[in-house]
């Protein structure tokens, strides 16, 4: 029974430094990987959004099913690279963008809407999840991908920092 349970605690501590290590695979053990099951379709309204605060790939199956709740949606595609999510809607019936936004809010995440099928009403201000932030413009758009970039890569160092220094390399 103690074998056993060798065994199994050096699994998991070499899964836990592998996922440390190489957080983008954390999204196929969680499953999905970053989208449902539904694939978008050409027959659905498409609408894309910006993710703020996803940290690593796990961050994109919780994303997508967050999403993916809100009824009326019937397939999400979320994107850890980009930092967007694609959203395949019901044709005829209005977005659900507010309760979308409201929904990414719950799980921890602010998003704003990049591209969105035409509505009703023109005047209406582009959506987002975080008021006080506004509509930004595209020019800043650059900014906020690098800025996204380099606190990723900045946290990753870190853990392989820590990693090593546990392990006794650095």
């Amino acid at each position: 029974m103690i074998a056993v349970n060798k065994v199994m605690l050096w699994a998991v501590t070499v899964l836990a430094v592998a996922f440390l290590l190489f957080p983008q695979y954390v999204g196929f053990l969680l499953g999905s990987a970053g989208g449902d099951s539904a694939a978008i379709s050409t027959d659905m309204i498409r609408t894309t959004i910006r993710i703020e605060g996803m940290t690593c790939e796990g961050c994109t199956a919780t994303v997508a099913k967050a999403i993916g709740s809100v009824p009326g949606v019937l397939a999400v595609q979320v994107d850890y690279e980009s930092g967007k999510a694609v959203i395949g809607t019901e044709p005829g019936r209005p977005v659900p963008i507010e309760s979308i936004l409201a929904r990414l809010k719950q799980a921890g995440y602010t998003a704003r809407i990049i591209d969105s099928p035409p509505s009703e009403d023109k005047n209406r201000p582009k959506a987002t999840a975080d008021p006080a932030k506004g509509s930004e413009p595209a020019a800043n758009e650059a900014k906020h991908q690098e800025r996204n970039a380099s606190l990723r890569q900045a946290k990753l160092d870190a853990r392989r920092t820590v990693i090593l220094q546990v392990a006794g390399f650095a």
